[in-house]
């Protein structure tokens, strides 16, 4: 069974909770897919929306407001908000730039820094 999966607008998961039944694999906003796992999200907003990501499976993976094209797939407590951007499994890893990616591992960080 696949759990519930958001894209962080409580108004709008209730309603689409209540319409589709408590057990819900994916949902589509934005172009983008969260195929699996457990409160994993996706972060759209009016003023930075994502688009075209996508979230595999895993648990409180993340993509943040103004992504777009990137991935979170599997692992852990991994937040991607850099465009083109990619983490593939691991725990607590974060990739904030653009066209940038973490294979794996624990609490690896990409950051810009002037």
């Amino acid at each position: 069974m696949v759990t519930w999966n958001t894209f962080c607008d409580p108004e709008l998961s209730q309603s689409l909770r209540s319409d589709a039944g408590a057990d819900v694999g994916a949902i589509f906003a934005d172009s983008s897919f969260i195929g699996g796992g457990d409160s994993n999200c996706i972060l759209p907003t009016i003023a930075a929306p994502s688009c075209h990501n996508f979230i595999g499976v895993g648990l409180n993976n993340l993509i943040c407001a103004g992504a777009c094209n990137s991935s979170n797939l599997n692992g852990k407590n991994n937040c991607v908000s850099g465009n083109y951007s990619l983490i593939f499994g691991g725990q607590n890893n974060t990739v904030s730039c653009n066209c940038s990616a973490i294979f794996g591992g624990f609490g690896n960080k990409v950051v810009y820094t002037v």
